[in-house]
């Protein structure tokens, strides 16, 4: 509703290679060559992993980031990464092999839940470290864990109903060149 947050854009800078943008919604609209991700439960786990990351020193060690079963965000995630979906490849890419570079950035423990129990997923900290995710409101970097934590409440107990304010996440190191973007929130990662 009227006080939702949600992903918005996603701009992932790999190395040296440009960014690759997504945006929400089914075309591209006015953002030519942009891939699309529809507000759907593993687009939320994947906004929630970050944020996870960026309060990391807040989980306890050994802690997975995301957990769950059958129906879960993070059964949700489990299940994109190995159907690799054009969504997953529009917002992080390919790696050499074909496969989506989401498997790098993901640790997942009782994929499919094979062995019973729910799955574990946490971000890989050696693909993407911690400490180089931004997240960006309104324009404004947020580092504030009281602001992060709502965000990350806001995003979690969300359920699709309709239009509402946004968040953005960008997986990779900010390029300093780029603009600001003020009116939406965003998410800033680094791989």
């Amino acid at each position: 509703t009227g006080n939702s947050i949600e992903l918005t854009r996603v701009d992932c800078f790999n190395g040296s290679y440009s960014p690759l943008i997504s945006v929400r919604g089914k075309t591209c609209g006015a953002h030519q060559g942009a891939g699309t991700f529809q507000w759907s439960s593993a687009v939320r786990a994947t906004a929630c992993i970050f944020l996870k990351a960026k309060l990391s020193s807040e989980i306890p060690p050994g802690e997975p980031m995301l957990r769950g079963e059958s129906g879960s965000f993070a059964a949700s995630l489990d299940y994109a990464i190995a159907k690799q979906p054009g969504w997953l490849l529009d917002m992080f890419g390919v790696m050499a092999n074909g496969k989506t570079t989401a498997r790098k950035l993901f640790h997942i423990s009782n994929s499919h839940r094979k062995q019973g129990g729910p799955v574990s997923l946490s971000l890989n900290p050696h693909a993407c470290p911690p400490h180089c995710i931004e997240i960006v409101l309104d324009g404004a970097s947020v580092s504030s864990s009281p602001l992060l934590r709502r965000i990350l409440r806001e995003i979690e107990s969300h359920r699709p109903a309709g239009r509402a304010p946004h968040v953005e996440h960008t997986s990779a190191t900010r390029d300093p060149s780029l603009p600001t973007r003020d009116e939406q929130p965003a998410l800033l990662a680094s791989t």
